[in-house]
């Protein structure tokens, strides 16, 4: 079974910022329009970015936060917590400024206000958050939105303080502009509308796909070009390498950290050198997936690597279920899916069938633990 039966929220693995980045470029130009536009209609507004993990909603959000930084919005990066925690939501929007340089709210000294925060009732808190956000143009950051689904995770009570936030912010009248950056996995819209967010406008809402082909070449060009510029044998070290990382974020940053960690130590596109990037992405890449299964014991492993042998390509709940059922070591079934969809093994498709998105994993995951 699962190794803890507690409910467990998952934050990611990695949250770094894409050392280089390339493509994107319509997912960035729709956050543009989606800022000015909240600025225009007065009214706040919503920008989704979903996918399968390693795909690269992470640099995406970086870069999209970066964009609202120069515009001269003020950015409050969020947690499930701060949904319901007023007083952690008010931290967070003053994490980086004065309040008192920007909100005009019935004369108060916020500085005095501030340290008699512990005393606030959370109506006052709730009062003055509006406040804030309404005096300058607010960007609200969540990643990992999907956690809001986990089952049991939250008390009916809690849950109503969530629906009740994001209902009022959602919603929000500010001439100033707000919006929120939703991101997570492949079911991050079905969990929102579960919490009361069931619209999204089509140009705000991306399902990110793998890279196209330029953009993964440039970044790998770009690694490579750190160390050792002008070199012919680039294009032709590109060439060895793309064919492993598969467009996939996640994979090609595995690659590129193996060429820095090379390049590091010999300052040449040699054979040899580019082989030992070749079997360090390798190993880069495996243990990405190993950590994907971080809860999962062995004989559950071994479990979903029959269960995967037996899947097509895209596949519908139903099949795992039945496969699981039939598992005598494995009671919990839906609790067992809900872990796979959770740690972003399985991906929901926009046609609402699954499929397993990370390319390579059920070689590795057959390999490792399918037997003979």
């Amino acid at each position: 079974m699962l190794k803890s039966d507690k409910k467990e929220i998952y934050f990611g693995i990695e949250r770094d910022k894409a050392r280089y980045f390339h493509g994107r470029k319509e997912e960035l130009n729709h956050f543009r329009n989606l800022l000015n536009e909240s600025k225009i209609k007065g009214i706040g507004s919503s920008f989704l970015i979903q996918g399968a993990p390693g795909i690269g909603k992470t640099a995406l959000i970086h870069e999209c936060v970066g964009i609202a930084k120069k515009s001269k919005w003020n950015v409050v990066k969020i947690n499930i917590e701060t949904l319901s925690n007023p007083t952690d939501l008010f931290y967070r929007i003053t994490k980086d400024s004065d309040p008192k340089t920007y909100i005009h709210a019935q004369k108060v000294d916020l500085a005095l206000w501030k340290t008699e925060l512990r005393t606030k009732t959370k109506e006052e808190i709730n009062y003055v958050n509006e406040e804030l956000i309404k005096s300058k143009p607010t960007l609200l950051v969540l990643d990992e939105t999907q956690n809001l689904g986990i089952d049991g995770a939250f008390s009916n009570d809690k849950k109503g303080e969530i629906i009740a936030f994001l209902e009022k912010f959602h919603n929000l009248k500010t001439k100033k502009g707000f919006a929120f950056l939703f991101a997570g996995l492949s079911n991050t819209k079905d969990v929102l509308k579960e919490f009361g967010i069931s619209r999204f406008n089509s140009k705000y809402s991306f399902n990110l796909q793998p890279l196209d082909k330029e953009s993964e070449r440039a970044i790998i060009r770009d690694w490579i070009n750190e160390k050792v510029k002008g070199d012919e044998a680039i294009e032709g070290w590109i060439d060895k390498i793309t064919p492993k990382t598969y467009q996939w974020a996640k994979h090609i940053t595995s690659y590129c950290n193996a060429i820095h960690n090379q390049l590091q130590k010999v300052k040449k596109l040699s054979k040899e050198t580019l082989q030992n990037v070749l079997d360090e992405g390798d190993y880069l890449k495996k243990d990405y997936y190993s950590q994907r299964c971080v809860g999962l014991l062995r004989e559950d492993r071994e479990i979903l690597a029959k269960l995967v042998q037996t899947l097509p390509n895209v596949f519908t709940k139903t099949q795992v279920i039945d496969f699981l059922s039939k598992e005598n070591s494995l009671l919990e079934t839906q609790k067992f899916f809900d872990f796979l969809m959770v740690r972003g093994i399985f991906h929901l498709g926009i046609d609402g069938d699954f499929s397993i998105s990370m390319p390579s994993f059920k070689t590795w995951l057959v390999e490792q633990y399918g037997g003979e």
